[in-house]
């Protein structure tokens, strides 16, 4: 197992408080450079950490930090891909179900997720930063002192 692998063993043990029961690689497409959209308020999401079998439970935090989300469409300041994955792999946390933001105005906005499976939530193996696999193309949520530990995701 390559180190990276192990790393992201480890995210994910620490995330969901057991083994992974399997370890897949997976094709995801990332545009070259993301433009910032505004900053996080909240997250909702849905996940099988601390549960047993396929049960899952939902789960809200409040972004007090205020880091910034990234996504092909935004207005603001670009950022490289590659420089926030640095050829990382991804660890799998569950499914975001509700993701609100100010946008570069202050404006309260929602991004539209749904509660269906469809938006898969994963992170990087330095737990710093947060992607939303969406419809629409993948969501960065970085900075701030926004972290994913074991009990949750924080700041």
């Amino acid at each position: 197992m390559t180190r990276s692998l192990k790393k992201g063993v480890d995210v994910y043990e620490t995330w969901h408080a057991k083994e992974p029961s399997q370890l897949k690689k997976i094709k995801v497409s990332m545009p070259e450079t993301v433009r910032s959209i505004g900053v996080a308020e909240m997250i909702a999401y849905r996940s099988g950490k601390w549960q047993k079998g396929n049960s899952t439970e939902d789960y809200e935090h409040d972004f007090t930090s205020r880091p910034t989300i990234y996504h092909e469409g935004g207005d603001g300041s670009s950022r490289e891909v590659s420089g926030m994955l640095k050829n990382d792999v991804i660890v799998d946390l569950g499914f975001c179900i509700e993701l609100n933001y100010l946008n570069l105005d202050g404006e309260e906005c929602e991004i539209p997720i749904g509660r269906s499976r469809s938006s898969r939530m994963v992170c990087t193996s330095d737990m710093k930063t947060l992607i939303i696999l969406h419809k629409s193309g993948p969501i960065f949520i970085k900075g701030g002192k926004m972290k994913v530990t074991a009990r949750g995701i924080v700041k």
